[in-house]
């Protein structure tokens, strides 16, 4: 009995020992969650997290590791105002240049770039291991700004700046227009200042020729000055709902053609072109020559059917524009078809979006500048003079040939020329650009007539246009000269 007492003594003892230990590893195991949980609030305080660096500066203990700094998160980043910013003064705007596709310069990817505000390459990411980031340590160059928002942030501090002075440069990356503004597009006609001191107009700008691009620039040019397409793409809410990359990039172009704000007077126009090429499976490139014509026909009718989502027969402001009707009249007993039976004449009426005029032949014998100059014919027969005197009988022919017409009419000659052009109102008749132009312009003023002029797809000086004063004329009529530069 006696031994049986002292075991239940015993094994009382090792349970209680038991029991101790258990409570003292729980306590242990307590402290050390306490803390690490500790250490982590410290670090953020602090802002950075310090880890020992591998090398060792020579002639220093082991215990003097240098420490470098880095940020805990990239998610989440402090604001700072520009006077808390000592690098803001480091950017280089005339390095900036945001014409061109907007991928990563190392990896080529197109998700999340940040642009270098200093040397001006695109770098994707901002954390530890992207090569923003290494950028930055590589160059120190420290200012960045995310391409999809336009915030901007110093790394590798890892810091967002926030200043009015960064705001220009958010009007290069994405222009914006009000409806106020491109109301008065037509009456604020001035010259603007580009970085280098060279002045430029807003609309006349001139667009690259990368490589063989030329024949998509003179159609861009065009459109950019057919009144209802310009005010149509300068808002973007207008086809908000259009998820076509061939819509919102010549949406892009044509704000960035008329950019006030523009840190240079000419515009590349890379990425319409690589969304072109996409568009039109490479029929249309950037290194092989086009037609133009045919180009513009592919153009409208691609933004027709991205604009109406495939619907060909819906209204769109392609066809709200350039779409009119062809009244064809076949005389009875001739031809093929219904006239060849009829007993009276047969009337059709055909839609079109460019029509074809052929000019008369080159002349044989050379002029005094020793060129065969071809020469300059109006739409109609017993045309008036220009765009404000059209005669009565004039308008009448127009009316009975072309049925049914919208705000401008395209028309297609066989050979392009720097001087004709196309009143696109009502009337339809060329006018010459040329010093009959201003006469023609003041003539459309005093009769109180609104008139757009589109010239066709070739150059025009603009120290000549400065010196005769056409726009300050085009404008005082309501009208706006249409001359691609």
């Amino acid at each position: 009995e006696q031994q049986q007492e002292q075991q239940q003594e015993q094994q009382e003892q090792q349970q209680q020992q038991n029991q101790q230990q258990q409570q003292q590893q729980q306590q242990q195991q307590q402290q050390q969650q306490g803390a690490a949980q500790q250490e982590p609030d410290q670090q953020r305080e602090d802002g950075i997290a310090k880890q020992p660096d591998e090398k060792q500066q020579l002639g220093e203990d082991d215990e003097d590791d240098e420490r470098i700094p880095m940020p805990l998160s990239t998610t989440r980043s402090a604001v700072k105002r520009g006077h808390e910013c000592p690098y803001l003064d480091t950017i280089l705007r005339q390095n900036l240049d945001f014409d061109f596709e907007k991928c990563c310069s190392v990896s080529l990817s197109p998700i999340n770039v940040y642009v270098c505000l200093v040397c001006g390459k695109y770098f994707q990411g901002r954390g530890l291991s992207t090569q923003a980031y290494t950028h930055s340590l590589e160059t120190s160059h420290h200012m960045f700004m995310k391409l999809d928002n336009g915030k901007v942030y110093c790394l590798p501090d890892n810091y967002e700046v926030a200043d009015r002075s960064l705001d220009d440069i958010r009007a290069v990356l994405n222009p914006t227009f009000t409806r106020e503004l491109v109301s008065r597009l037509n009456a604020d006609v001035s010259w603007v200042r580009a970085l280098d001191g060279s002045e430029f107009m807003p609309g006349l700008v001139g667009l690259n020729n990368m490589k063989a691009n030329d024949y998509a620039n003179a159609v861009v040019q065009v459109l950019a000055r057919v009144n209802p397409i310009r005010d149509f793409f300068l808002m973007p809410a207008n086809y908000a709902g259009c998820r076509s990359l061939l819509v919102a990039r010549f949406g892009e172009l044509l704000r960035k053609l008329w950019n006030r704000q523009a840190f240079k007077g000419q515009v590349s126009p890379h990425e319409f072109m690589q969304a072109v090429m996409a568009a039109s499976k490479r029929r249309f490139t950037i290194d092989q020559q086009s037609d133009p014509v045919e180009f513009w026909s592919w153009l409208l009718n691609a933004l027709h059917m991205d604009l109406t989502g495939g619907k060909p027969r819906k209204r769109s402001i392609i066809t709200d524009t350039f779409q009119g009707e062809l009244e064809v009249t076949t005389l009875a007993g001739t031809g093929k078809g219904k006239a060849a039976t009829a007993t009276e004449d047969v009337v059709e009426r055909l839609p079109f979006l460019l029509m074809g005029l052929e000019l008369p032949a080159t002349p044989l014998f050379k002029d005094a500048l020793e060129k065969n100059i071809i020469p300059q014919v109006r739409l109609m027969a017993g045309g008036g003079e220009g765009c404000g005197g059209c005669s009565a009988d004039t308008v009448q022919s127009l009316a009975s040939t072309l049925s049914r017409v919208r705000r401008c009419v395209c028309i297609k000659h066989t050979v392009l020329r720097c001087y004709d052009s196309i009143c696109c109102v009502c009337r339809h008749l060329p006018v010459p650009v040329s010093s009959q132009t201003s006469g023609a312009i003041n003539q459309a003023a005093t009769s109180g007539q609104n008139c757009s002029v589109v010239a066709c797809p070739t150059p025009f000086h603009l120290q000549q246009l400065r010196s005769k004063g056409i726009h300050a004329l085009a404008a005082a009529a309501g009208a706006h000269l249409c001359v691609p530069v």
